[in-house]
């Protein structure tokens, strides 16, 4: 029996209808970018990038930002 789900570029709009009707449209932005914290950390390793102060610190101000945030909103 075949699964009858649409493509998945339509599932993924779905997904994001859903989630943005359940939430404010910039709690929305906000975790679109903090999305990108765990793919900087990947992509370091993935392509051999130098592990620089700069670097790792950027990464720890978006890691905090997204504890920060989800401490805020709990507490709401």
């Amino acid at each position: 029996m075949l699964c009858s789900l649409p493509p998945p570029p339509l599932r993924r709009s779905f997904a994001s209808l859903w989630f943005l009707s359940t939430t404010t449209p910039s709690i929305y932005s906000l975790v679109g970018s903090l999305n990108q914290v765990p793919v900087a950390a990947i992509g370091m390793i993935a392509f051999s990038v130098p592990w620089t102060t700069t670097n790792l610190l950027s990464i720890g101000v978006g890691a905090t930002a997204a504890v920060l945030f989800a401490y805020a909103k709990s507490k709401q």
